[in-house]
C-alpha cells in the first residue's frame, strides 16, 4: 500500500515538474512579449493557439476595464501595460485558467449592473406610482365654451378647470394631457400639452389648473352649437 502511494506521489511531482518547466509569457515589455509569446506557440497546436489568443483578448478587455473602471491605481499606465503586466509569467495552461478566472469575474459584474438598473428602475416605478396616485386626486370642473377674438375673428374656445382635491398641498409641477375629440366619429380636433408650476412650486388644496384651448384657427371647423358633441379626453 505504502510504495502504491510513493508511485502516484512520483507521478503528480512529475505531472507538476513538467508543467512548471513550459515555455512561458514574458510581460517585462513588447519586445520580450512577442519573443515569449513565439516560444509558447513553437509548442502547441493550432487549436491550443486558437485558445491562446483568445485567452490574450479576454486579458485585455480586462486590462481596458481596469483602466477605465480603476483609473487612480493605474494612473500613468496604457492598457498594453497592464494586459502585459496580468500575463507576465504565465504559462499556456495559466494563461487558460486566468481568462476563466476574467470572464467570470465579467460576468459578474453584468449581472451585478443588471440588478442595479432593475433596482434604479424598481425604484423610479415606485416614485411614478405615487406621484400618479397624488395627481389621480384632480378633478375636472364644469367646461366652459365660448368665443374668443381672434385678430377680429370668433376663435372657439373651451375652458379646462382641473381642481385639487387632495387634503395635502402638491408640491412639485403637474402635467396634463388634452385631447379634443368630435364625439361622433372621435377626429382629434386638438391635441397639446400643459405643464403647471416648478419643482418648488406649491398647489394648495381646492386650487385649480387652467387651461385655455383655442381651436379652428384655421377655420376648418365651425364652433359647435351643443358642447355634448364634443369629447374631451384629460391624461394627467
Amino acid at each position: 500500500m505504502k510504495q502504491v502511494i510513493k508511485i502516484t506521489l512520483v507521478v503528480l511531482f512529475f505531472a507538476f515538474s513538467l508543467s512548471s518547466c513550459g515555455e512561458k509569457l514574458s510581460g517585462k515589455d513588447e519586445s520580450s512579449f512577442d519573443s515569449s509569446r513565439k516560444k509558447v506557440e513553437a509548442k502547441l497546436n493550432d487549436k491550443e493557439k486558437e485558445k491562446l489568443e483568445k485567452a490574450l483578448r479576454v486579458t485585455l478587455s480586462e486590462a481596458m476595464w481596469l483602466k477605465m473602471n480603476e483609473a487612480e491605481k493605474y494612473t500613468g499606465e496604457s492598457i498594453n501595460r497592464i494586459s502585459m503586466r496580468l500575463v507576465d509569467g504565465k504559462s499556456y495552461s495559466a494563461m487558460l485558467d486566468l481568462a476563466d478566472d476574467i470572464l467570470q469575474k465579467q460576468q459578474e459584474r453584468k449581472v451585478a449592473h443588471l440588478q442595479n438598473e432593475i433596482d434604479s428602475l424598481q425604484k423610479y416605478k415606485t416614485e411614478f406610482e405615487l406621484i400618479k396616485k397624488e395627481l389621480a386626486v384632480f378633478e375636472l370642473e364644469p367646461v366652459e365654451l365660448d368665443l374668443e377674438d381672434f385678430f377680429g375673428e370668433p376663435v372657439p374656445r373651451i375652458i379646462v378647470s382641473m381642481k385639487y382635491i387632495g387634503k395635502q398641498p402638491l408640491k412639485g409641477s403637474q402635467g396634463f394631457s388634452y385631447i379634443l375629440k368630435k364625439r361622433s366619429t372621435q377626429a382629434i380636433i386638438s391635441n397639446e400639452q400643459s405643464v403647471y408650476g416648478e419643482s418648488e412650486s406649491v398647489l394648495q388644496p381646492g386650487e385649480s389648473r387652467v387651461n385655455t384651448i383655442v381651436f379652428n384657427q384655421n377655420k376648418k371647423c365651425k364652433c359647435p352649437k351643443n358642447s355634448n358633441s364634443l369629447k374631451l379626453d384629460i391624461n394627467v
